[in-house]
This record gives structure tokens, C-alpha cells and sequence, in this order.
């Protein structure tokens, strides 16, 4: 039976961002702050996980980290969460060429050994990928809540029951004129200020036509009329990992760090622990893997 569209994950739980095929770091990741197993040291049994997209494209390992979190999955259904970003779709995958996962696939069956056994592989982690959840509602639905989703809000104009409600499956392509939430929660930004000169929505040219980013007052608003307190979102690099933004309303995090390499880019990375404090307010608690030097 497919999982609903828009998952709840009970706190605490860690959030992971970005991995996009460096599995040593998500492998890290799970050494210093625990790891999803019952057996002893692990933490499955009283944590969540959520897996907040982009596994694929662009990393040394990127087979391998999709068949760990669905292992993860198959083992503990109802603690490991997967919610898809925007580069677990075909043509994202395509369009990245020899740094994309179809690139991957046929780099680790090679098509003139092993012919069509890559493309059966794509095609078989992709008909998995259709039926993912785009977003995850994280903490006690009667109290406090933290909306999880890979991109943004967008305009903010639509609300979280069209996460739940208006996502069809199987889901092949992100880009629907009746449907644009689906391309605001997988691509969308928020502005890099809270300057009131960010307030609003603009263009996001960086990403493309149809692909806003929002302010902070929009990320406002969308949290008071859809009743959570936090957007937790990844799909940007943050230098440390993390990046808290709109007045404490917004976190991006981004698990793999040194991303492509420690020549290209010497950024931390990152989970998200989400859990209730003394006085039973859900709070996030930032954990830091540091970059290579």
C-alpha cells in the first residue's frame, strides 16, 4: 500500500538534507549522531528519520546510498521517512548527464557487458521514486508542527492539504500548470534576507521560469495559516551545513559536505534533531559533520 503524499513523523526526529551520492558522509552522519538500527547503539527505536531528498546526481555513490535508505525503509517502515526531491525524477537525472544517475547506473553495470541491466535498474528505482512522498509533517499534529519539504512554499498560495490531497501517483513529472505547489515544494527558494526589500515573492532566475523564491513574510504567513511552526526545506548548499532564516521561521540543511569534492566547495555538513525541550516546546537542534580541509 502507497504511503500518503504528506507523511507524519513523530518527534524526535533527526532530519537529513541533501546527500546527492556521498555516502561516506551520510555513513558519518550516522556514526557521530547515532543510527537507525535496534540493534545495540542504535536509536531507531525512540528516534524518527526523515530523508529529505536529492540521493542521486553528482556523488561517487549514488546507487548505493538510494539501496541503504530503502533497506532503512523496508526494515523500520514506520521510523524512516523518504520524501522526494527535485533530482529523483527521470529527466532531472538525464539532464545531469555524466554526473547524473543514470550515468551512475550504467558506470556500475556497463551496457556493453551487461546490456539493458542499467536502464532496468533506473527504470526500477524510478517507479519507486514516483510513489515517494513530497513533504513530511514532523511532531504532534495537536500541538506543534515542522512542515518538511525539499524546495520551498513558493508563492505560498496553496496550503498544506494540497500536499496531502492534490499530488497524483504515480508521479513522473514535476512541472503541472494546474498543479504549481508541486514545482514550488521541489524547486522553490527563499530569499537570502529578511531585509524588507525580500518581502513578497520574485523571480528566481537561477532556477527558471515558473520557480519563485519568497520572503520572509510569505514564509510567515504560510506557517500561521497552515498552523505549523517551522518550514524545514534543503536544496541549497549552507556553508556551515545549516542556514537559519525568516525571523526563525525557515532552516535549510544540507547533509553532504565538501560538496563534489573538497577542491569544489569546503562546506560542512549537516542533520536537523528535532525533539521537545523541559517545557514540552518542540525545538531543532542543528548537528554539525565539519568539511575536509
Amino acid at each position: 500500500t502507497a504511503q500518503p503524499t504528506l507523511v507524519r513523523a513523530k518527534a524526535p526526529c533527526k532530519i537529513f538534507g541533501d546527500v546527492h551520492g556521498q555516502l561516506y558522509d551520510l555513513l558519518l552522519l550516522f556514526r557521530e549522531f547515532g543510527f537507525p538500527s535496534h540493534r545495540s547503539g542504535g536509536d531507531v527505536q525512540a528516534v524518527s528519520y526523515v530523508f529529505n531528498g536529492d540521493w542521486v546526481d553528482r556523488g561517487p555513490h549514488q546507487l548505493e546510498c538510494v539501496l541503504v535508505l530503502f533497506a532503512l525503509k523496508v526494515c523500520y517502515p514506520s521510523r524512516i521517512w523518504l520524501v522526494r526531491g527535485n533530482h529523483e525524477f527521470r529527466d532531472m537525472n538525464r539532464m545531469m548527464q555524466s554526473q547524473g544517475f543514470h550515468a551512475a547506473c550504467a558506470s556500475l553495470f556497463p551496457p556493453s557487458r551487461l546490456p539493458h541491466c542499467a536502464s532496468t535498474i533506473f527504470e526500477v528505482m524510478h517507479e519507486t521514486f514516483d510513489w515517494l512522498p513530497i513533504a513530511a509533517l514532523v511532531g504532534d499534529p495537536k500541538s506543534e508542527c515542522i512542515l518538511v519539504l525539499h524546495g520551498g512554499i513558493g508563492d505560498g498560495t496553496w496550503g498544506i492539504e494540497a500536499l496531502a490531497n492534490d499530488v497524483p501517483r504515480p508521479l513522473r513529472n514535476y512541472y503541472d500548470e494546474t498543479r504549481p505547489h508541486l514545482m514550488h515544494a521541489l524547486w522553490s527558494d527563499p530569499s537570502n534576507t529578511d531585509a524588507h526589500a525580500a518581502y513578497g515573492v520574485h523571480d528566481n532566475p537561477e532556477r527558471g521560469v515558473d520557480i519563485p523564491k519568497f520572503g520572509p513574510d510569505v514564509t510567515e504567513d504560510f506557517c500561521t495559516k497552515n498552523q505549523i511552526c517551522l518550514v524545514v526545506r534543503s536544496h541549497q548548499l549552507a556553508k556551515y551545513g545549516y542556514t537559519i532564516a525568516h525571523s526563525g521561521r525557515l532552516i535549510t540543511v544540507f547533509s553532504a559536505r565538501n560538496y563534489c569534492g573538497k577542491n569544489t566547495s569546503s562546506n560542512d555538513g549537516a542533520i536537523l534533531l528535532a525533539a521537545m525541550d523541559e517545557g514540552d516546546n518542540l525545538r531543532v537542534y542543528p548537528k554539525r559533520l565539519l568539511h575536509r580541509d
